[in-house]
């Protein structure tokens, strides 16, 4: 087949038995595989929006630059893996995909239990009832990978495998995101800072913004790598003979406050067992955190176009930093051109947290 295989997102919401034995397959999937992909997540008006505004920034960003014209795509670096220098987009189109209720139905298939989606299937019925807020989404950014056929050779992308985990601090708990969001770079932190037994599961994510084939490019996975981690962990040793950069047994990157990531040599058995996941447009590719994965790069005329993100369980988050995490989400997207007030939806004012510094966002951008 062209495509993966997927489940249906319309079919997770509700608290009926199909519903029930459709989230049930998804997370059987994604604990066999240590992927699932979830179709039609993001619908085809929200993606063109999102390419729009890729397309946008590139050629803001690009002097030269003009979207369609592939002669003009040699402006861009492939070192950076098609990502923009900022770490947070913000816009009205990115906010409004976060926000998707596709979005929040797969993540929330994967993160909440049977019991907690029944509550939020009673309260939705009541008009009276506010649904209990659960989840936060992360604040991420695009990649765009040009198409290479009859390009130079330098528009590809290098092969890459990896773990957004660092395997100590995550086994024994250490990792604690103590995070104060003063800076951008704090929400990438957010996503590498993760323990096993705290605020768990811990998935990623990536939507196809445009049909993505075996040889556009794009996400590759490990399967099932996810359930000989702990084993691999174990057999690791201490983290000083994986400081240095380039080592053929792996090196990784840690941060201060514990987190961070591991990064396989180009020559680890590992590249050989990593897979493509072709994808259509609007599909939702979800992994498990512990689950290797990377990037092949592009072979096609077509360019891979794609957005990132993941939802986590509020306890992820420290009580103590959410009310500096809600005002820096805001600040973001008041930043990329939101009107708080328009572009956040219900669903959203749950997602992006902004109901934990209400009384403050309020004060500062009133």
């Amino acid at each position: 087949p062209d495509f993966a295989r997927a489940f249906e997102v319309g079919q997770l919401g509700g608290g009926g038995e199909a519903a029930a034995a459709a989230r049930q397959a998804a997370r059987a999937f994604l604990a066999e595989w240590g992927f699932v992909v979830f179709r039609g997540a993001l619908g085809a008006g929200g993606c063109a929006k999102v390419r729009d505004d890729i397309y946008t920034q590139l050629e803001a960003s690009h002097e030269g630059f003009r979207r369609g014209e592939v002669g003009t795509y040699g402006e861009l670096d492939s070192k950076r893996y098609g990502l923009p220098k900022e770490t947070v987009v913000a816009t009205p189109a990115f906010v409004a995909a976060r926000q998707a209720p596709g979005v929040r139905d797969a993540f929330a298939a994967l993160l909440l239990s049977e019991e907690e989606i029944k509550e939020d299937v009673a309260a939705a019925a009541n008009a009276a009832k506010a649904r209990m807020p659960r989840l936060y989404v992360s604040q991420d950014r695009w990649c765009f990978y040009r198409p290479t056929e009859g390009a130079p050779s330098e528009w590809r992308t290098r092969p890459n495998v990896h773990l957004d985990v660092d395997p100590w601090s995550f086994c024994d708990n250490s990792a604690l995101p103590d995070l104060k969001y003063s800076a951008h770079s704090d929400f990438r932190a957010e996503v590498t800072c993760v323990s096993r037994d705290v605020g768990g599961p811990h998935v990623q994510g990536v939507i196809a913004l445009a049909d993505s084939r075996e040889e556009d490019g794009g996400t590759v996975v490990v399967p099932g790598f996810g359930a000989a981690f702990e084993k691999w962990a174990a057999a690791l040793g201490p983290p000083e003979e994986h400081a240095k950069v380039g080592s053929p047994a792996g090196w990784a990157v840690r941060r201060p406050g514990g987190g961070g990531s591991f990064k396989f040599d180009g020559g680890d058995p590992l590249y050989a067992l990593a897979r493509r996941v072709p994808v259509r447009e609007g599909d939702l590719m979800v992994w498990d955190q512990r689950c290797v994965h990377g990037s092949a790069p592009n072979h096609s005329t077509r360019p891979r176009l794609a957005m990132f993100l993941r939802c986590c369980r509020r306890e992820g988050v420290p009580v103590a930093n959410r009310k500096d995490r809600a005002m820096a989400v805001a600040r973001a997207m008041v930043d990329g051109g939101c009107d708080l007030t328009k572009h956040v939806d219900s669903i959203g004012r749950e997602l992006f947290g902004l109901e934990d510094a209400f009384t403050e966002i309020q004060t500062e951008l009133s």
